[in-house]
C-alpha cells in the first residue's frame, strides 16, 4: 500500500476529521459472485443431520449477501433442517452464521445491512428498503434520505454495540459476544464516523485518485479503457453481458451504480471509507474502500430466480430491455419479501421499471454541497425514511432458528489462537476471493467438522486474461490439497462461482 503526503483537517464539530489519502490498486469491498444460499449445499445438511445446530463460517464475505440470501430461504429448507428425531426430539435445528472479517469497517457495513433488512414494513417499505440496501452496497453517492437513515442507524448501533441487553432486544439475530473489547472500541469508532458531516469524506476525490492509481498513463483515455474492459472482457464472461453497458461505463466514471429517475444521489456513502481510526479528538480515514473495476452489478444483477429471469432478461433488437438496476431490485425485492413473510414470492411482475434513471457526468465533490439545502426528493420517501430513522423502540422482523455471530479479526490474524474454541465446529466454510484463499491452509481444517464442505469463491468475474483465471484455479486446487481438502466436483473457473471441497477423511 502506498501512502501520499496529502492530508487535511476539518474542524466541523467538536471532532475534526483528518483525511489521510491512501491509494491502493485493490479495493477491499468487492462483489465477485452472486449471493449463494448456503443451505442449498445438500451434503452440508446430510453430514450434519445429527447436530443440534448447523454452523457456517463465512470468511471475507464483506457485504452480507450470502447471509441475507440464506436467511430469506430458510422456509424452503424446513424439512431438511428438521433435525434427527432421535438426536433433537424432532425439533428444528438452528443455523448459525459465523462472520469473520479482517477490518471492523466491513463488520459495521454488515451490521447496517442486517439492520436495514430487518426493518418492519410499517417503518420502511419494501421498495425503499431495497433501494437503500443497493445504495449502501454499491453507490459512492447516495440520496439524502439514505444518508439520513445511515446517520441514525449508526447512532443506534453504537448503543447496541455497548449494551448487550439492548442488542438482544433490538437486533436479536446478531451476536457480538465473540468480539474483544478493543474490537468493540474500533467498531464504535467506525460507527461514530458514519455520523460525521458528509463533507468529511470527499468521495469524488478519492474515487478519482483510485482511478489514476489503477489506470496510470491510461487515465486520460479512461473512457476507452472502460469500454475495452466491458466489451473485450466482462461481456464475454458467462452472463457478463447481462450487465448494462451504459450503467457499467457510468459507474466506472462516477462510482454510482444504481440510479432511479425520481432521485438524485448527492451525499457521500460514508460506509465506503477505509482505515477509520481515532487519534485524540480526531477521526481519520484512509480513502475509498470499494471496487473500481468489476462493479457491484455482479452481486444482484446477473442471476435471478427463473420466474424473474424470464421477464428481466428478455431481449428486444438483441438488447436486454431491463437495466442492471432493475434486475438488482427484482433480486433484493424477493429476498426482502421472503425475509418478511417466510414464504415464496409468487409474482412480482411490474415490481420494477426500466425508467432510465439519473445519469451523472461526474462524481460530485461533496465538500462543496450546501448541507442546509439538499437536493429535492420525493416528500413521501423522505417522510417514510425520517420515520424509520427515528430509531425508536420497535420489533424487528423475526428470523426464527437463526443467528449471525461476528468473530474477532484476531480469528484470521492469528490462526493458531482461539482454534480450541472453534475446534471441529463448522459444517461448511465459505471463503471469499483473495482473503479466503490466504486462509485456505492446514490450520483451517482444525475448525472444520468431519466431512465439512468448503466453498471458495473463484475468479470467474475477475477482469483478467483467461490464462490468469485458470492459473489461479490451479493454485487454488494445490492450496486445498495442502490443507487436507478433496475436490467435491471438478472446478471450471470460467463457469463456476465456487470451487467446492470436502474435508478429506484420509
Amino acid at each position: 500500500m502506498e501512502q501520499s503526503t496529502c492530508s487535511r483537517t476539518t474542524g466541523a464539530r467538536n471532532t475534526s476529521v483528518t483525511t489521510l489519502c491512501v491509494q491502493t490498486n485493490k479495493g477491499c469491498c468487492r462483489h465477485h459472485c452472486p449471493p449463494k444460499n448456503i443451505l442449498e449445499t445438500q451434503i452440508v445438511v446430510r453430514n450434519s443431520a445429527t447436530e443440534a445446530t448447523l454452523d457456517v463460517l463465512l470468511v471475507g464475505g464483506m457485504d452480507c449477501r450470502h447471509v441475507l440470501k440464506s436467511l430469506s430461504r430458510l422456509h424452503c429448507h424446513a424439512g431438511s433442517l428438521a433435525g434427527d428425531a432421535a438426536a433433537g426430539g424432532g425439533r428444528r435445528r438452528r443455523v448459525r452464521f459465523f462472520v469473520a472479517e479482517t477490518v471492523m469497517e466491513l463488520v459495521a457495513r454488515q451490521l447496517l445491512f442486517l439492520l436495514a433488512a430487518l426493518e418492519p414494513p410499517d417503518r420502511l417499505g419494501r421498495t425503499e428498503k431495497v433501494r437503500l440496501l443497493l445504495e449502501l452496497l454499491g453507490n459512492a453517492l447516495v440520496r439524502p434520505s439514505t444518508a439520513l437513515w445511515l446517520r441514525n442507524a449508526a447512532r443506534l448501533l453504537v448503543d447496541l454495540v455497548t449494551d448487550e441487553a439492548a442488542l438482544r432486544r433490538r437486533l436479536p439475530l446478531v451476536d457480538l459476544s465473540h468480539l474483544r473489547h478493543r474490537d468493540r472500541d474500533r467498531l464504535e469508532e467506525v460507527l461514530a464516523f458514519y455520523q460525521e458531516r458528509p463533507q468529511n469524506f470527499r468521495v469524488g476525490y478519492h474515487w478519482d485518485q483510485r482511478l489514476r492509481r489503477h489506470l496510470g498513463v491510461r487515465y486520460d483515455t479512461r473512457a476507452g479503457a472502460f469500454d475495452w474492459d466491458y466489451h473485450m472482457v466482462l461481456k464475454d464472461l458467462p452472463a457478463g453481458d447481462r450487465v448494462c453497458v451504459h450503467e457499467y461505463l457510468q459507474w466506472r466514471e462516477t462510482g454510482v451504480a444504481f440510479t432511479w429517475l425520481e432521485a438524485e444521489q448527492s451525499e457521500p456513502n460514508l460506509t465506503l471509507a477505509a482505515g477509520i481510526v481515532r487519534e485524540g479528538s480526531r477521526l481519520m480515514h484512509g480513502g475509498y474502500l470499494g471496487d473500481i473495476v468489476t462493479s457491484p452489478f455482479i452481486a444482484y444483477s446477473i442471476e435471478l430466480e427463473p420466474e424473474d429471469a424470464s421477464e428481466v432478461f428478455r431481449k428486444a433488437n438483441d438488447r436486454y430491455v431491463s437495466r442492471s438496476t432493475d434486475a438488482a431490485e427484482r433480486h433484493l425485492n424477493r429476498v426482502a419479501y421472503e425475509l418478511q413473510h417466510r414464504e415464496p414470492l409468487r409474482d412480482q411482475a411490474g415490481a420494477t421499471g426500466a425508467d432510465g434513471g439519473l445519469v451523472l457526468t461526474r462524481v460530485t465533490d461533496s465538500s462543496r454541497l450546501d448541507p442546509a439545502a439538499p437536493p429535492e426528493e420525493d416528500d413521501g420517501t423522505l417522510r417514510r425514511v425520517r420515520r424509520a430513522a427515528e430509531m425508536k423502540d420497535y420489533e424487528p422482523l423475526a428470523v426464527p432458528d437463526a443467528e449471525v455471530v461476528f468473530l474477532s479479526p484476531r480469528f484470521l490474524q492469528a490462526p493458531q489462537e482461539g482454534r480450541t474454541r472453534y475446534a471441529r465446529r463448522f459444517h461448511v466454510a465459505v471463503l471469499g476471493l483473495g482473503l479466503g484463499e490466504r486462509h485456505l491452509e492446514p490450520a483451517l481444517r482444525q475448525v472444520l467438522a468431519p466431512e465439512a464442505v468448503v466453498l471458495v469463491e473463484g475468479p470467474r468475474f475477475l477482469l483478467q486474461r483467461r490464462e490468469a483465471r485458470h492459473q489461479a484455479a490451479q493454485d487454488l486446487g494445490r492450496r486445498a490439497r495442502d490443507a487436507g481438502l478433496a475436490p467435491l466436483k471438478p472446478f471450471d473457473p470460467d463457469k463456476d462461482d465456487y470451487a467446492k471441497f470436502v474435508v478429506d477423511a484420509g
